[in-house]
């Protein structure tokens, strides 16, 4: 057995480190790589795991943590829809143990071996944090998402997509009785597999007639608008604030703090005014490696710096010293009126 999937089996608090992160009005534990050589070596190993899962087939419905494919992508494939349910699986990746995920799969052919697939786990569960985890999560899908499929080969209807625990179904026809009926298939396919519903969580959009009921279809931080028969993706800047802070929050020093807020702001000032260009995927490129080293691999931290550069992309015409004036930092100071760096 490799040396790092023994001891991490036997000693596991050595190569994590779990915390708790609050997001609206829920926590939820992220597990992450411990800065030690134990968490890097433990990463390195779940990246060569995870190339050998690679060539395992995936549906073209699930959209998350797929090269090429984003939120934006997932968003876009409803372009022409009018009415839109979301939904939203219940705890999810928790909610996917290793005995449901082995009972799921024939494990004579599946690439990795037990003990390899047990170190992909985290007390029995599916962690939220680990490279492998997106992909484990896809492979246990899989007969949920063949379900839908077979489904939308029936009802043309009707469109799809599932990025992680997030879901959006939508029509083409002005129909929700149809639509709902819909709803209640994904409901009963997901409790096949031993998952279920959030349903406080179960959302409405019509975009309907010349004057919708709604502005836009909210999705994963995006807005899907519908502008007479087009159809354009922007991004919440409810969100994209929230984010921001929740990355300065993050970082362990007042020091590193004003580090990464200085860069942060770097950033936005280069593309701040300016369309959509070359330039602006390289600060897109650029702001995702400033914020893996400053956030050390923290998926929660990864997310909301992701969630900052596609703002930048999509929505370059941003302030950052609306932010600076609205919010309080980590050390309950003002911001105040920085200016760009």
């Amino acid at each position: 057995m490799n040396r790092t999937i023994e001891c991490y089996l036997a000693n596991p608090e050595k190569y994590v480190h779990p915390f708790d992160m609050k997001k609206s009005r829920r926590t939820r534990e992220f597990v992450s790589y411990a800065d030690e050589d134990r968490g890097g070596a433990l990463r390195n190993l779940h990246a060569k795991l995870l190339q050998k899962m690679e060539p395992l087939p995936s549906s073209p419905l699930s959209y998350a943590y797929k090269k090429g494919l984003n939120t934006k992508s997932a968003l876009l494939a409803h372009a022409g829809s009018v009415l839109f349910i979301k939904l939203d699986i219940h705890q999810f990746f928790d909610s996917i143990t290793e005995e449901a995920f082995t009972s799921s799969i024939d494990l004579r052919s599946f690439p990795l071996r037990k003990e390899e697939l047990s170190c992909c786990f985290h007390k029995g569960h599916l962690p939220l944090g680990f490279v492998t985890s997106p992909k484990l999560s896809d492979v246990f899908m899989k007969p949920f998402d063949e379900a839908v499929e077979e489904y939308l080969s029936k009802h043309p209807q009707f469109k799809f997509c599932r990025y992680c625990d997030d879901m959006l179904l939508s029509s083409v026809e002005e129909d929700f009785t149809a639509l709902r009926d819909f709803a209640q298939f994904i409901k009963t396919a997901l409790m096949k597999v031993g998952l279920t519903l959030n349903e406080r969580k179960t959302i409405e959009f019509s975009l309907c007639g010349d004057k919708p009921k709604n502005s836009a279809v909210h999705f994963l931080g995006l807005n899907l608008v519908k502008d007479g028969k087009e159809y354009r993706v922007t991004l919440s800047k409810g969100v994209i604030l929230k984010n921001i802070d929740l990355f300065r929050k993050a970082q362990k020093t007042e020091e590193q703090a004003k580090e990464a807020e200085k860069r942060l702001k770097a950033f936005v000032a280069k593309v701040r005014g300016t369309p959509h260009t070359s330039e602006s995927d390289e600060t897109y490129r650029e702001l995702r490696y400033e914020a893996k080293r400053l956030a050390f691999y923290h998926a929660y931290l990864m997310d909301c710096a992701h969630s900052l550069a596609c703002y930048i992309r999509y929505n370059s015409d941003y302030s950052y010293q609306r932010f600076l004036k609205k919010y309080k930092n980590a050390f309950g100071k003002d911001y105040g009126e920085a200016r760009h760096g």
